[in-house]
């Protein structure tokens, strides 16, 4: 792993030619050319936490929508006939579903297909963690979002830092892909930013993780985040290839988040910042599945989209990494 202060001084920008060509040549060393498409089914937008960052966050009043059993199969077997061989079934924290309930549905999904699942569903005991894995379930997502506990506790109140971490524990004894990650730009008064980052990043990779998320902030209007700054592009670039260099075979994901920002700040639906992180060193990209029958959003963030076609969108973007060169618009 690289020392804190390399990682500080990256994070300032001193070194960005060789970050990136380095975590370029990590990726490749790794996986060749290689990069991997998965479908996300937000299958609930009700959620119990209270995050101060999230748009899903339980005081929020907005429109929200629970997909049943049925919905969700259908719509993972119409994602399988489209192409994905990954699917990751995510929701807010929403105890309408029961541990069986989710058991049955990742074995349906497992019988159907060879498809890889991965689950994101917040915080759970070891036994329903278990129950999951023994269905079919192959990887789960859990965010820290901060790996600074003061600034954890800040920004998910009621919530427990050590908890979390021991259910990250949890999933790699259960034998689980277990994934994590990280918000680039949380405000932290006046505090450094490149040092809490740093941390974060030395955080992430003693855990020997096997997928890694970082995308930029993107202030919700309907949180106690609302007026404070957008994470930046540069900063979340350098992260990722920070994350990449330390971490050389996890998943690291060019998020959506990079999406979303460039919606608000340049007012189009332009993915060149996520072809520039997937050339940076990710070498994972997720597209949300429409859901047709939706009553409401998963408002995580503004301007948060799902394709049409989500496949094929997905691999004009990797085709564009792959090739060197932006994507239509």
């Amino acid at each position: 792993m690289l020392s804190y202060k390399k990682i500080y001084a990256c994070l300032a920008g001193e070194h960005d030619p060789w970050l990136f060509e380095e975590a370029k040549k990590v990726r490749v060393q790794s996986f060749g050319q290689e990069m991997h498409l998965r479908g996300i089914i937000e299958f609930s937008s009700y959620c119990g936490c209270n995050c101060q960052y999230c748009g899903l966050r339980r005081d929020n009043v907005h429109p929200r929508y629970r997909l049943s059993y049925e919905q969700i199969l259908r719509i993972a077997l119409s994602s399988i006939d489209m192409g994905f061989q990954t699917l990751v079934l995510q929701s807010g924290e929403d105890s309408f579903y029961s541990a069986e309930m989710i058991a049955d549905l990742v074995a349906a999904i497992s019988r159907e297909s060879s498809v890889a699942i991965t689950l994101s569903l917040g915080e759970y005991s070891y036994e329903t963690l278990a129950l999951w894995k023994r269905a079919g379930a192959d990887r789960y997502l859990l965010k820290l979002e901060t790996t600074d506990i003061d600034l954890y506790h800040q920004y998910r109140p009621g919530a427990s830092f050590t908890h979390r971490l021991e259910m990250l524990y949890n999933l790699q004894k259960i034998g689980y892909e277990a994934g994590s990650g990280i918000i680039v730009g949380l405000p932290a008064d006046n505090r450094d930013p490149y040092d809490i980052l740093a941390r974060d990043i030395m955080f992430l990779t003693k855990l020997n993780l096997d997928m890694i998320a970082a995308g930029p902030l993107i202030p919700h209007p309907k949180t106690p985040l609302a007026g404070a700054e957008f994470g930046r592009f540069d900063l979340s670039h350098r992260v990722l290839a920070l994350l990449r260099v330390c971490n050389p075979l996890a998943n690291i994901p060019a998020t959506s988040a990079m999406d979303a920002l460039g919606r608000i700040t340049s007012g189009e639906d332009d993915p060149q910042e996520r072809v520039k992180a997937l050339r940076h060193g990710c070498n994972v990209l997720m597209e949300s599945i429409p859901l047709s029958i939706e009553s409401g959003n998963y408002d995580i963030y503004p301007t948060k989209q799902r394709q049409l076609s989500p496949f094929s969108h997905g691999m004009d973007i990797i085709r564009a990494a792959q090739n060197n060169r932006l994507p239509e618009k």
